[in-house]
């Protein structure tokens, strides 16, 4: 069941922050690869939401969803790559789980550009250990003081 905005009720428990109820709809069968109108399944929201046992559940239910790229083409890793602020336990999550490190988007980037683009060395680090092609962009240098 699919809202105007191609919306389902677990996209919407989601955004609503609510881990219990996408636990209990995840629970009955609610499916995490249904893709609202700008392609983003429940997987991509929950990461960009930081509902951590949230993207546990839906990648235990259905691991193929970490390779479901929205309308964009960025999979699950690029939204836990732009939004790790610090915070890498989604990427890993992800690379544990199969993500594409080299997956291009629409506008031929890689999950490896995010770091690069937003200074983030640690992340670069991670991905690159992860059998990140190396490519002709530039690696980041640590910012001097």
């Amino acid at each position: 069941m699919q809202d105007e905005f191609g919306a389902t009720p677990l996209h919407y428990a989601i955004a609503e922050r609510s881990p219990e109820m996408a636990h209990a709809l995840i629970a009955h069968g609610a499916d995490g690869s249904i893709q609202n109108r700008e392609g983003k399944t429940p997987l991509h929201s929950a990461i960009e939401y930081g509902l951590f046992s949230v993207v546990e559940a839906l990648i235990a239910k259905d691991p193929s969803a970490v390779g479901i790229a929205d309308h964009y083409g960025n999979q699950p890793l690029w939204a836990a790559a732009f939004n790790a602020r610090g915070r890498y336990d989604f990427v890993r999550l992800l690379l544990a789980n199969g993500a594409d490190v080299n997956h291009k988007n629409e506008a031929g980037l890689t999950p490896k550009d995010v770091p690069r683009r937003l200074g983030d060395l640690h992340l670069l680090e991670i991905l690159d250990r992860h059998g990140a092609a190396d490519d002709s962009a530039p690696h980041l240098e640590a910012p001097s003081e």
